[in-house]
């Protein structure tokens, strides 16, 4: 049901062929030297499970002050990312279009890495000042908690620490509500809060248990929903007393 985050090694996506700019002295650095921006730093895609594509969004990189030919390089991870196209150049600026995944990819939360150069060489031995920009990426496809499992580990009569798990939702802020269910004992587990607005962190909290239960191990499940119950997501969480 959840995918395997795997950081893949970057890789030159692609070069654009180089342009020209003249947007007024070049050299040097400072303020009024050669200048490399990006429009953004971060990029949000949402889609539910099953449902459609989400909009491509762009990104663009601006040089200021600079007179020369300039290479444009953009290096990418694709755990959620599909594609990025060819940029566009308009005036000083190079616009490119950020394609994702399809959600058919399954229901998570996928983390990605844009870095772009601005350079005045082609092998990238000199770089503008600003230059590399990073931008982050994250696409979430129905609702997720991260980590999507827990397990809790204690001798018998001491508690183990508390841990935490983050809600995500593909509509960037969603209400959700939560509802849990035992599989063996009850009343060991607490968590708070029980409802709220994604992205949301909650604490999950085990009790103590009594020597006679040393060997046992106990489960529980939380169970997130979002969009009156359309969207769920399920946390299996157990406690192994010692």
């Amino acid at each position: 049901m959840f995918k395997t985050y795997k950081l893949i090694a970057f890789y030159v996506l692609l070069i654009l062929t180089p342009f020209l700019q003249s947007c007024g002295g070049g050299g040097g650095g400072g303020s009024d030297g050669p200048m490399f921006t990006v429009s953004k730093s971060e990029i949000f895609f949402g889609a539910a499970v099953g449902g459609s594509q989400p909009a491509s969004q762009t990104i663009s990189g601006t040089v200021t002050n600079y007179s020369g030919v300039l290479y444009i390089f953009i290096i990418q991870t694709a755990n959620g990312i599909n594609a990025i196209m060819q940029p566009v150049i308009q005036g000083n600026a190079a616009i490119a279009t950020v394609v994702a995944q399809n959600p058919a990819i399954g229901q998570g939360r996928y983390l990605d890495t844009i870095t772009v150069l601005a350079c005045s060489d082609s092998a990238c031995n000199n770089q503008l000042s600003g230059s590399p920009r990073i931008i982050s990426v994250s696409y979430v496809i129905g609702i997720v908690a991260e980590p999507s499992n827990l397990s809790f580990s204690a001798v018998a009569g001491v508690a183990p620490p508390s841990q935490t798990l983050t809600i995500y939702h593909y509509q960037g802020n969603q209400n959700w509500a939560s509802s849990f269910l035992f599989h063996s004992g009850s009343g060991w587990m607490t968590y708070s809060p029980a409802s709220g607005q994604t992205p949301t962190t909650v604490t999950v909290n085990v009790s103590a248990m009594p020597a006679t239960a040393s060997g046992s191990v106990f489960d529980v499940e939380i169970r997130f929903g979002a969009n009156a119950g359309a969207d769920l997501v399920t946390v299996p969480i157990s406690y192994a007393v010692n």
